[in-house]
């Protein structure tokens, strides 16, 4: 409501339609860097994906990876 009182009086409609999706396209770009999770890649039965990304996310927090092995529990 604040962005339509300060962009519509002296811009216009059209402006204000730009501003209030520019929420929208920084979301839609930064989701190409945003990873699959590793149950996903799991479930998908690509393993060796999911231990990379969990690599990545211990790398990314300066911590090593727990010891043990990746498993999946099928739900039904």
């Amino acid at each position: 409501m604040l962005l339509a009182i300060l962009i519509m009086p002296t811009l216009g409609w059209r402006w204000l339609l730009g501003f209030s999706s520019l929420p929208l396209l920084v979301f839609v770009l930064g989701c190409a860097w945003l990873p699959e999770s590793a149950r996903f890649h799991m479930a998908s039965g690509q393993p060796h994906l999911a231990y990379e990304t969990l690599k990545r996310i211990a790398s990314d927090n300066r911590t090593s990876l727990p010891e043990g092995r990746l498993a999946v529990v099928k739900v039904n």
